[in-house]
Formats: C-alpha cells, sequence, structure tokens
C-alpha cells in the first residue's frame, strides 16, 4: 500500500466536495428522522459510515489500480456467484429479494456489482479496444454488462439495472466504439419496449402509469410522488428552515430520509440550498472528467468515465423522480441519502478514480 506517497498529487478540491456532500447527507438525516423516536440511531448509524466510507476511500488509492484490474476477471465470476445466489436464498424486503445476509449483517451484491463491472469493462476494452470497429467485440461488451443487468433485473431491482446502461454506452464511446453500434440497441429498446413491458412486475408497472399520471392513484401509488413534489415546491427560493418542513416532520412524505432525501432537503433550504447541492455535485464530476486528459493509459480513462457517469446517472434518476419528471426506481442520492450499502459504494467508485488520478505521472 502506498497511498501516502500519492498525497501530494491528490486533487484536495474534489476531497472538499465528496466531505461537504456527506455532511449534507448527515443534516439531512437528521432532519429527516427527527420526529422519529430512533433518529439518534439513525444520525450516530450515518455518522459511522461516513467515517468508514472516507477511511475506505483511502485504502482504495493505497493500491495502484492496475491492480484491481489484475483481478477484474476473478471478481467479475465472484459477483456473478453472488447474484446467482441472491436469486436463489436472497432476503426479501419491500417485495424484492435483493439482499445476502452475513450473521446479523445484510449486504446488496447489486451495489457491488456496480464497481466491478467498470472495473471489468474497462479491463475488457483494455485487452480489445482496438478492435471497436469490429461489432463482435462491441456485442462482447454488451453481454459481459448485460447478464449481471438481466439478474439484477430478475431479484427485481430495475433501477440499479438501469444505471449500468448509460455506463456501458459512455465508456463505449470513449473507447471509439463506432456510433452506430451504440444507437442499434437504443432503437431495439424502443420498438420491443411494449413486449418488455407485459414482462414487468405489477408495481413496475403502476410506477411507469403513474410517471405518467400520478393523480390516477393518489392515496396509493401515485402518493410517495405526488408528496415529493409538494414538499419540492413548499420550500420556495429560500426553504422552511432546518426541521421546519410541514411534509418531513409530520410524515406526509414517505422514504424520506432514502429514496426521496432531496424532497427532505429541498423543502428544508428552497432552491437556494437545492442549487447548492447541485453546484457541488457538478464541480466534483467537471472536476473529475477533467482528469481524463492527465490519465497514464485509457484503463484509467475508462474507469474515471465509468465512475462520473455512474453518480451522475444516480443524481438525475433520484432527483428527477423526487420532482416528478421521471419514475420512481428507489436509487439512492449518493452520499446524502441514508444507508451503508450505498455510501459504501461510492466511496469505493470514488477511490478508484481518485486512484487514477494520484498516478497520472507513475511510469
Amino acid at each position: 500500500m502506498k497511498w501516502h506517497g500519492y498525497l501530494d498529487q491528490t486533487d484536495y478540491w474534489v476531497i472538499l466536495s465528496i466531505v461537504f456532500i456527506s455532511l449534507i447527507g448527515i443534516i439531512m438525516v437528521h432532519s429527516a428522522t427527527y420526529s422519529d423516536p430512533n433518529t439518534s440511531a439513525y444520525i450516530w448509524k450515518q455518522i459511522l459510515w461516513v467515517l468508514l466510507g472516507l477511511s475506505w476511500m483511502l485504502l482504495v488509492t493505497g493500491y495502484d489500480y492496475h491492480d484491481w484490474l489484475n483481478y477484474a476477471w476473478w471478481l467479475y465470476g465472484f459477483n456473478f456467484v453472488l447474484l446467482l445466489i441472491v436469486l436463489i436464498v436472497g432476503k426479501s424486503a419491500g417485495g424484492a429479494a435483493r439482499w445476502i445476509g452475513v450473521g446479523p449483517f445484510q449486504f446488496q451484491p447489486s451495489e457491488l456489482s456496480k464497481i466491478i463491472l467498470i472495473l471489468s469493462l474497462s479491463r475488457y476494452l483494455h485487452d480489445f479496444g482496438d478492435q471497436m470497429d469490429d461489432w463482435k467485440r462491441v456485442l462482447g461488451a454488451y453481454l459481459l454488462i448485460g447478464i449481471p443487468m438481466l439478474m439484477i433485473m430478475k431479484q427485481p431491482d430495475l433501477g440499479t439495472s438501469l444505471t449500468l446502461v448509460p455506463v456501458l454506452f459512455a465508456v463505449l464511446y470513449v473507447a471509439g466504439a463506432p456510433i452506430r453500434f451504440l444507437t442499434y440497441p437504443v432503437v431495439a429498446g424502443i420498438l420491443f419496449s411494449p413486449i418488455a413491458f407485459s414482462f414487468l412486475k405489477t408495481y413496475q408497472k403502476n410506477r411507469l402509469l403513474i410517471f405518467i399520471n400520478p393523480q390516477i392513484d393518489p392515496l396509493g401509488a401515485g402518493y410517495n410522488v405526488i408528496q415529493s413534489v409538494i414538499a419540492v415546491g413548499s420550500g420556495g427560493i429560500l426553504g422552511k428552515g432546518w426541521l421546519k418542513g410541514t411534509q418531513t416532520q409530520l410524515d406526509f412524505l414517505p422514504a424520506n430520509h432514502t429514496d426521496f432525501a432531496f424532497s427532505t432537503f429541498a423543502e428544508q433550504f428552497g432552491f437556494i440550498g437545492s442549487c447548492l447541492v447541485l453546484l457541488a455535485f457538478g464541480f466534483m464530476l467537471i472536476r473529475m472528467l477533467g482528469w481524463t486528459r492527465y490519465a497514464k493509459d485509457n484503463q484509467g480513462i475508462f474507469i474515471i468515465v465509468g465512475v462520473v457517469t455512474l453518480i451522475l446517472a444516480h443524481i438525475l434518476i433520484n432527483i428527477g423522480m423526487t420532482i416528478g419528471i421521471m419514475p420512481v426506481t428507489g436509487l439512492p442520492l449518493p452520499m446524502i441519502s441514508y444507508g451503508g450499502s450505498s455510501y459504501m459504494t461510492f466511496m469505493t467508485a470514488l477511490g478508484l478514480a481518485i486512484n487514477v488520478h494520484q498516478r497520472r505521472y507513475t511510469y
């Protein structure tokens, strides 16, 4: 481990952005659970996850990203086995079997998949990157991501599986895959979407229908979206103030510390506060994307692009669903939504991207 040797090559503006967004997450969790008798447990758990996550991010930077890539195929196989176990004996919650229990702990292999698939795709494109004009090689990349993606959808976890699509397309585009190889699947997906709709679970169909018109079931499937939009809108320009959000404190807004964390924040801090959060995310991602100019090899570029796209997809989908312009998928808002599995996932992803940037001068 050589993380201490690269501290002078670290982009501390990104580190500060990560810490700032994580602190906003702690503030949000406290305000969202303030009326809950167990509020202190939520706060201390989130603080613990932040401390563990930041420490883990530092550890991830300690091992050269090429070492991680060397184990990409082993990790891919390990991930496949975990996803298979979930389908067979996974623990159910909320109508979906997504968790594996290990003693008193539970974790989601689908969260781990996000990182492993970025590494596997980067390794694959490194091995065959000079043959991206061959449709067989591009098809191989689709199968590489598509197989675990279908397994995740089967759990069912449609939201997580869909975040893998922009990651795949973005990395393939950067790798030089012809545009036609990227547009064909999109066109095919649109043409076959009516057939795919028939295979969705009932609650997934309801989410899509509610997205079109939440008022068709205002007290049922459309309730979450309606209350979320009310919360965001009631925040106005400056917000109602910390711990003064009525939708949140009176429990009108469901999942206000997880799926609808942004709604909780927007109600209390308004348009100005929401813009501040978006600016922090934007600053972090744009600065990270700029690292690709200095990466010493294509593998590093693929990792950075994959991580940036993954985080951006979560931000757009999560905030989109809270304001009613995207279907509800249950995706967390990076580093802000309550939860250890998702926070550790994003810290791992960020650690890998920072790892690439730290070693830009290493040969």
